[in-house]
């Protein structure tokens, strides 16, 4: 069986060459579905190294293709990488500045909306026994009894009333302004936002939950080799074997 010309300038294009070699490969297993004799190993053995080469080929190929494309790309990530990153470590320390400071004023704001929502629990205590006391004061009155101020008792009242309805749009105004926006001058506000981190508290646990996922599995396998380099032998829990192929 000859072997595929290799690629080169000039060559034909890789689809081309992949496709022939595709078609020497189809060609042999479809005349020999079992390897039975020498001869026909011998005769895979090089179809086996010939196509391997021709993929090697094609992968030098490329890669003499790519390879300056590559460097350029990386040339031009490590200029503006040098540019930026001195400016992203200092914005991230304006960053955690302006969280510190969010952070202790959305808990005053927190505080001081809880302060208001007592003020109005207590204003509207002070109106229930206003209240209670205008109620006394028109029975007494009722009954005759001399002495009665009505008209006090109406104006506690009617001032009472009014300060728990101020004193409850206040509290409802720092229950909703609680969260710190910041102008920008952008259109869009600097404000706190919530993500969420997931920590592992209880590894077997999970794993259990989530049953052995093929991310969990290369997980496995890449820390077990990384152990195994380490301590000399592999963790509890994995073994290996070996697999002998052409």
């Amino acid at each position: 069986m000859n072997v595929l010309a290799p690629i080169g300038h000039n060559m034909a294009p890789p689809s081309e060459i992949a496709a022939g070699a595709l078609e020497r490969l189809g060609a042999f297993l479809s005349e020999t579905p079992v390897i039975e004799t020498i001869e026909q190993a011998k005769t895979g053995a090089s179809l086996m190294t010939s196509v391997s080469k021709t993929l090697a080929d094609i992968e030098d190929d490329r890669d003499a293709a790519v390879r300056p494309l590559n460097q350029r790309v990386k040339d031009i990530n490590r200029t503006y990488k040098a540019a930026t990153t001195p400016v992203v470590e200092v914005l991230a320390i304006l960053k955690a500045r302006l969280t510190a400071y969010a952070t202790a004023e959305e808990a005053r704001r927190r505080q001081e909306a809880e302060r208001l929502a007592r003020e109005a629990d207590e204003a509207a205590e002070r109106l229930r026994a206003a209240a209670m006391a205008l109620e006394d004061a028109e029975e007494s009155a009722s009954q005759g009894e001399i002495g009665v101020n009505l008209i006090e008792a109406v104006g506690e009242m009617s001032r009472t009333e009014y300060e728990l309805g101020v004193a409850q749009r206040e509290a409802a105004r720092a229950g909703r302004d609680t969260g710190v926006r910041l102008a920008t001058g952008f259109g869009r506000a600097a404000s706190m936002r919530s993500r969420e981190i997931l920590s592992i508290t209880d590894p077997v646990a999970a794993v259990a939950e989530l049953g052995l996922t093929p991310d969990i599995e290369e997980a496995i396998r890449k820390g077990s080799a990384a152990f195994k380099k380490l301590r000399g032998r592999l963790p509890n829990g994995v073994t290996s074997h070996t697999e002998r192929s052409i």
